[in-house]
């Protein structure tokens, strides 16, 4: 027995030695795995800049190449026959000695002469003969040498019928080629007069047989041609279709914004084809939007065609992101022949702003102007100037009123004034990087080019000429290079500020009068003009009894906490006088300040000035003559914004000590947004619709210009009510009785307007005086009995706020009707009004016909939809968010194609930008509240971040997902909308229990 024992004993150390040996064998592999991986990589970074070399000398030695087309095949040699083409024909000195090589490229064929590929011995000799190309005939074309690929192709279609002369009938695209680029595209070109790049880019098409499935791939290769050669230049795609595509391509707001055209589009053609969705669904994929119907010259989409079949829209016209900037309208014309279709206008901005190139005279304001380097000159020249004050002896309005002056003599002490001048802007020049050292030495130059020929051809003033043109020269390089390698680092580090003027859509040329506008506003505030009201309390407020929280002396803490809180960079009131000022103030300066602020809330009264607004006016969207549809931007007082924060401050502290505003009121509110509306309205409807035949009545509220129709005695009554001090109602009650603005409108202004309704825009204390105007709504509709949708058994909601966003709840269509009814009566006693035609009704099941139920709101019918944007995330009636990803999708599509031209404009090569952009731009919109609604959907999420990168990098569609996700780094995207959960997640932990989305989530 022993010796068994032994004898396996010593199997087990064998067996030991051998587990010990493989181990080291394993190691062994590993670091030889190791060293191997790490070969590989540093011969594959070699072999890539290798490649990048030889790309690089590859696209240098084609520059010089040129392509021709069409050219009859004989004995003679190539060179020989290209030389005797450009002498006969084109006019110009040629010898064989000025061409490297010429040969014929593709296979030979009976029926069509193979293409010619001509390398020329230098760049001016291919640039003179390319320059006369439009001279050639009998179907003689140049072309640019792209590349071997598209040349390739060129050849095997050269003589097809979808080559260069494809005839009427072709199912490819079919127009006239002017420009010298790939037959391909079949695009013609408008080009720059004087100039070599495409500046818009126009195809016409005709499909005879529909847009069918092979069409569809040609016609997609042709797409992402353009797409690489042409990156981010406008361009339109037009014809006949023979496609009927009904009211699809929905835009999205947000790209619409200050254009013409409008993001919702309709259509006198309801009926949708196969045909129609595939050319929608390949269109939307490289960001183009369909015309028709979302114009002002044709605003209901009209029909294009008129035929035996019926009528029809099948002559569309598309255009890419780019394009939306440069055409300002479309229009389907009167039929002017007997053909059975109808002519369609493109209307493009672009002759208008050629119309209007040249120098401008611009006439500048005087400026208060912030320099960062004279701030202890400026807090000794404002200091002396305020110790000779005694602050106690004067009102308020004198106090500002020396304060104000003080500062401005301190400003032009210090040299931060800028006087009223003229500026002078040359349209000719787009170069952001042309600052005013390229226009000193530019001035230079040209002045030394005139002494020069005033000399009669003087050798020395010659080389003065020269030596300073070469200066100039070296100076637009070095600001060139520097501008773009500053652009590069800023995109590295972006988010959505950093790439705004760059993405921002410009904006169109004003198209409203002063009379107008004044007109529009003396309808909407229907005081006298320029009224002055003086509050009734101003001068004393000892009447009113004393609140500790609200009332105290301000202090000197709350003064520099609201002065840390105000941003640089912000425009200034009608003062002039911006945030930097008063952030940078001596302590004299504070202690003045304060001792003003302190004297305001005593005295109930605010200085005159304090009320002065501007007010400039921001086209959103539509037509550019109806003053409706701009958007009002408001710069008021900076120091009077200043004592509003402090105001905002205890305000809100009272409010949330007391519970004032109710958990259905998300708006403005810290710690809460719009995650928790949508959470709670999607958990609202998942709880109350799973159960058999249960249905969810929701109606989407929109108010008339909600905070423009805010009457202030309402308000002020309000705020009584809610137990708001007298003192403190009446500081604010003072703030808008003085308040009073004044419409600028190009350089002129309109007269003043009392601002008898409405809120402060752009003041931090009106969201929370508007919450607060609403925060009795939930009582209100419980006095009249009515009751809501059920979270536990015990808590109920009848309405869900998100600032003026509102949605009613109710589990059946009468009782949504009683809502609707308790809404319109509040409005009554509220001075508001319900704008019938924006407000919405969905109704929420989980399967079934949608039962026929009809709304109406102050004797206006409600429309019932199948969907609804809500706060951003789609809300479909089955309340699954398949809507919401396809939409999803799509505003990411449209970011990328959007946000590429970044890229092309920096010159960035670098994938940390590329990614950078990414992250900050097209990730955040795809999966906005991704964490509430995409992770069902994730593969669906997951096409935007390939898509968009080989859209970057020209690759085509059937490039492996996961070896553009390896060569870049890119994680999944379902790994971030996780990350987004959790988060969630623990902010829900996080909540009180008393908090609506805790609540549904338990």
């Amino acid at each position: 027995m022993e010796a068994k024992i032994d004898a396996m004993m010593l199997k087990m150390d064998k067996l030991d030695s051998l587990q010990v040996g493989i181990n080291n064998l394993e190691a062994s592999f590993a670091n030889l795995a190791t060293s191997l991986t790490r070969d590989v990589q540093n011969l594959s970074e070699r072999v890539d800049s290798h490649q990048q070399v030889i790309n690089s000398l590859e696209r240098r030695l084609r520059q010089r190449n040129i392509v021709i087309f069409g050219m009859e095949e004989d004995e003679s040699d190539v060179i020989s026959q290209v030389v005797k083409l450009f002498v006969s024909t084109l006019k110009i000195p040629c010898s064989a000695t000025d061409i490297e090589s010429a040969s014929r490229i593709g296979k030979k064929s009976a029926d069509h002469p193979r293409l010619v590929l001509v390398e020329f011995g230098s760049l001016k000799k291919k640039n003179e003969v390319f320059a006369k190309r439009s001279e050639l005939t009998g179907g003689l074309r140049l072309r640019n040498d792209i590349s071997p690929w598209a040349r390739a192709r060129w050849a095997a279609e050269s003589g097809s019928s979808t080559g260069p002369n494809a005839s009427k009938n072709s199912k490819r695209p079919r127009s006239t080629n002017s420009s010298g680029d790939s037959p391909n595209s079949q695009l013609s070109m408008s080009k720059k007069p004087g100039a070599g790049e495409c500046r818009f880019i126009f195809g016409g098409v005709y499909f005879n047989e529909g847009f069918s499935e092979n069409l569809s791939t040609q016609f997609d290769a042709c797409l992402n041609e353009i797409s690489e050669v042409y990156g981010d230049i406008p361009w339109a795609v037009g014809g006949d279709w023979n496609s009927r595509i009904g009211n699809l391509n929905q835009g999205i707001e947000e790209i619409f914004e200050n254009l013409e055209f409008d993001s919702e589009r309709k259509s006198c053609d309801a009926k949708v084809d196969a045909k129609g969705r595939r050319l929608v669904n390949i269109m939307e994929n490289y960001g183009c939007w369909v015309v028709n119907g979302r114009s002002s010259g044709d605003r209901n989409g009209n029909f294009t065609s008129l035929s035996y079949g019926g009528a029809s829209v099948i002559d569309q016209v598309w255009i890419n992101v780019p394009a939306l900037t440069v055409c300002s309208d479309f229009s389907v014309m009167e039929l002017d022949s007997f053909s059975d279709h109808l002519p369609c206008l493109l209307s493009s901005s672009q002759l208008s702003r050629n119309s209007s190139m040249g120098v401008k005279s611009l006439f500048m304001e005087g400026k208060l102007k912030w320099d960062a380097g004279k701030v202890q000159s400026f807090k000794a020249c404002l200091s002396s100037s305020l110790k000779s004050l005694a602050a106690e002896t004067f009102s308020a309005g004198a106090m500002y009123q020396f304060l104000k002056n003080a500062i401005s003599e301190a400003c032009k002490v210090c040299e931060m004034w800028r006087p009223p001048t003229t500026r002078q802007i040359d349209n000719y020049r787009n170069c952001p990087w042309f600052d005013s050292d390229c226009k000193r030495l530019k001035y230079e130059s040209r002045n030394r080019y005139r002494k020069f020929k005033r000399s009669h051809y003087n050798v020395d003033l010659l080389n003065a000429y020269l030596a300073k043109k070469n200066d100039y020269k070296a100076c637009l390089r070095l600001k060139k290079r520097t501008y773009y390698e500053r652009l590069r680092e800023d995109l590295a580090r972006c988010n959505d500020s950093k790439v705004s003027p760059i993405t921002t859509n410009g904006r169109p040329a004003c198209k409203i009068t002063v009379e107008a506008v004044e007109d529009f506003f003396s309808d909407t505030y229907p005081c006298a003009a320029g009224e002055a009201a003086v509050h009734q309390g101003c001068g004393t407020s000892a009447e009113h009894p004393f609140d500790p929280l609200l009332d105290s002396p301000i202090t000197k803490a709350e003064l520099e906490t609201a002065l840390k809180a105000c941003k640089n960079g912000k425009s200034a009131g009608d003062d002039g006088i911006a945030y930097e000022f008063y952030r940078n103030m001596p302590p004299e300066g504070v202690t003045f300040i304060l001792s003003l602020f302190n004297k305001i809330l005593e005295a109930g009264c605010v200085p005159a000035e304090w009320g002065s607004i501007k007010t400039f006016l921001l086209f959103k969207k539509g037509d550019p003559s109806n003053v409706a549809n701009y958007r009002g931007i408001s710069l008021l007082n900076c120091l009077a914004k200043i004592f509003t924060r402090i105001l905002y401050g205890r305000l809100v502290v009272f409010v949330e000590s007391k519970s004032l505003i109710p958990e259905t009121q998300n708006g403005f509110r810290k710690g809460r947004g719009c995650a928790d509306n949508v959470f709670v309205l999607s958990s609202l409807v998942n709880i109350n619709t799973r159960l058999k035949r249960r249905k969810v009545f929701c109606a989407f509220v929109d108010f008339f210009r909600a905070f423009d129709a805010v009457s202030h005695p309402v308000l002020w009554g309000k705020l009584e009510r809610l137990g708001v001090s007298p003192r403190f109602i009446s500081v604010i009650r003072a703030l808008y009785e003085s308040a009073s603005f004044s419409v600028r409108v190009g350089a002129a202004s309109t007269r003043p307007f009392r601002l008898s309704q409405g809120i402060l825009q752009g003041d931090i204390l009106s969201p929370l005086l508007f919450a607060l105007l609403l925060a009795d709504f939930d009582e209100f509709v419980a006095a009249r009995g009515i009751r809501g949708l059920s979270i536990d058994g015990r808590t109920e909601v009848t309405s869900l706020f998100y600032a003026d966003d509102c949605c009613l709840l109710a589990d059946s269509g009468p009782g949504l009707q009683r809502l609707l009814n308790v809404l319109q009566e509040y409005c009554e006693v509220n001075r508001l009004k319900v704008n019938s035609a924006k407000s919405k009704v969905v109704i929420f099941q989980r399967r079934g016909r949608q039962p026929r139920a009809r709304f109406s709101c102050g004797g206006e019918a409600v429309e019932v939809v199948k969907s609804f944007v809500y706060l951003g995330v789609t809300f479909s009636r089955s309340g699954v968010f398949t809507i919401q990803t396809n939409a999803s999708v799509k505003k990411g599509t449209v970011a990328y194609n959007s946000v590429w031209p970044v890229v092309y404009e920096s010159q960035s090569n670098s994938p940390r930008c590329w990614k950078s952009l990414y992250t900050s731009i097209i990730r955040s919109t795809t999966l906005y509240l991704a964490e509430l609604w995409g992770f069902p959907n994730c593969d669906l999420l997951e096409r935007v971040q390939v898509r968009a990168f080989k859209a970057l990098l020209h690759l085509p569609s059937y490039t492996p997902d996961y070896a553009v996700r390896y060569e870049l780094g890119l994680p999944h995207s379902r790994l971030h909308v996780v990350r987004g959960m959790l988060s969630w997640w623990c902010k829900l932990l996080a909540m009180g229990e008393d908090r609506l989305p805790r609540r549904c989530f338990y």
